[in-house]
C-alpha cells in the first residue's frame, strides 16, 4: 500500500497543494451545530507547538465536539483503525437524534 500511494497521481497532487489548501482553510471554523470528531496521534502532540491548541480552537464554538488523541504516529489509521471505528460509532450513536416517539396528546 505505502509503494502504491507513494507514485499515486491524487496522494501527489495532495502533496503538492498543502500549502495552498491551508491557506485556504486558515481562519474557517465548523457550523456550530455539526458534531465534529478529532482523531490527534500522540507524536503530533508531543512534537507539534500548538498542534492541540490549534485544533482546540478550530472548535470554538461547536455545540458537539472531542478530540480523542491516540498514541501513534500521524496516519492513525494504520495503527488505530479498531479503536478509531470504536470511537467513531460511539460518537455518532450519541450525536444521533432521539427515535423515541413523543407520546400522544392527553385528552380531556
Amino acid at each position: 500500500m505505502t509503494i502504491w500511494n507513494f507514485g499515486n497521481a491524487a496522494v501527489a497532487d495532495e502533496s503538492a497543494r498543502v500549502a495552498s489548501n491551508a491557506a485556504a482553510l486558515h481562519g474557517l471554523t465548523y457550523p456550530e451545530n455539526m458534531p465534529v470528531l478529532h482523531f490527534l496521534a500522540s507524536d503530533s502532540v508531543a512534537t507539534i507547538p500548538d498542534w492541540l491548541e490549534s485544533h482546540k480552537n478550530q472548535l470554538t464554538g461547536v455545540n458537539r465536539h472531542e478530540i480523542v488523541e491516540l498514541q501513534g504516529l500521524h496516519n492513525l489509521q494504520w495503527t488505530q483503525s479498531t479503536a478509531m471505528a470504536k470511537k467513531i460509532t460511539q460518537f455518532l450513536q450519541d450525536s444521533a437524534p432521539s427515535r423515541a416517539q413523543p407520546a400522544p396528546p392527553q385528552v380531556q
